[in-house]
């Protein structure tokens, strides 16, 4: 005959059970995004792909305020910091200081383009963040400005692929920005991480002097140039610190990206393909001073022996209002 255990007995397996089941629920009970967070995961491994093959891009709010200055006067702020990296190696390839809160489709290419400038394009894709990257491609500009579904689609053309990052832990970039704030603590007006909760007050009381007229920003903040040129060694200096993890084993991030380029050449726009990233294009005609046109308050020439055998047309040209050293133009098709 068996015998029914104590009730005192079944107790605690029964509590551990159920509070097992409770713990298993609790990130569902929080929402879909947070389960998905600490759930289950697929481990990248950087050795099934080359160097080269996909760069992805992001932004953050850096820690450090500076300062800018316009005929309105100045302002002071963090601004976004926009940046891509190759997602083999972490090694950062550019990025841009935007002086506003949020990026647009022409950061965007501006950063593209000093990307492809410098290291060409990647031979696989682009890899950007999900939520504010499909919001910033919707955004318009002046009515000349190319809409970036235009120059997806071209790149697209080319071969190139654009995927989404849907959590935090699918960008290797977000790391990259952890290390590069590390870097930027001894920096002039460091407002930390999370600058409602930490409150640096000397920092809040130097905000306060300067909103106020008591003081200059210069005094406690860096000038935009001279906060551009510290990020440009605190750049140079990540990317060649030597790193410990899986993606750089015993080697800086520059040092990996050339190792592990593999043989295939570095993919470069033909002058057929330059317009692709071009953020503005207009309807000019090629005169016998070549072709000429006014954007903004400045005034642009170009010319060259193709401008003389493309004398009296009317043409479109493709312009890069952060690189004006060169256009492209095509006829009206």
């Amino acid at each position: 005959m068996i015998r029914r255990p104590p009730r005192s007995t079944l107790f605690p397996y029964t509590t551990l059970f159920r509070s097992n089941k409770t713990k298993m629920l609790r990130d569902h009970h929080h929402g879909p995004r947070q389960a998905k967070l600490n759930g289950a995961f697929v481990n990248r491994d950087p050795s099934t792909f080359h160097s080269g093959d996909w760069f992805q891009a992001d932004d953050v709010t850096l820690p450090n305020y500076y300062y800018t200055e316009s005929e309105d006067g100045f302002a002071v702020l963090r601004g976004q910091f926009l940046a891509m990296c190759d997602v083999r190696t972490t090694f950062i390839l550019g990025y841009v200081l935007i002086p506003q809160r949020n990026y647009t489709a022409h950061h965007i290419r501006n950063l593209t383009t000093i990307v492809a400038d410098v290291h060409g394009l990647p031979r696989k894709g682009f890899y950007y963040e999900n939520g504010m990257w499909r919001t910033a491609r919707l955004l318009h500009g002046r009515r000349d400005e190319i809409n970036w579904h235009q120059t997806e689609m071209g790149l697209r053309g080319l071969g190139l692929q654009f995927r989404h990052a849907k959590l935090p832990r699918g960008k290797v970039i977000e790391r990259v920005f952890g290390l590069l704030q590390n870097y930027l603590e001894g920096e002039p007006g460091y407002a930390g991480r999370d600058e409602q909760h930490d409150r640096f007050e000397r920092v809040q009381d130097q905000l306060s002097l300067v909103r106020r007229g008591k003081a200059e920003p210069s005094e406690f903040f860096l000038a935009e140039t001279q906060y551009l040129r510290r990020l440009d060694v605190i750049v140079e200096r990540y990317n060649n610190e030597r790193q410990e993890g899986k993606y750089c084993p015993g080697l800086s991030p520059k040092e990996a990206f050339e190792k592990f380029y593999g043989d295939e050449p570095r993919i470069r726009l033909e002058s057929s393909s330059r317009h692709l990233l071009a953020s503005h294009k207009m309807r000019v005609r090629s005169g016998r001073n070549g072709i000429s046109f006014r954007f903004g308050k400045e005034q642009f020439t170009y010319k060259n022996w193709k401008t003389g055998e493309l004398f009296g047309q009317e043409l479109i040209a493709w312009f890069n209002v952060e690189n004006p050293s060169v256009i492209s133009v095509t006829n009206l098709k």
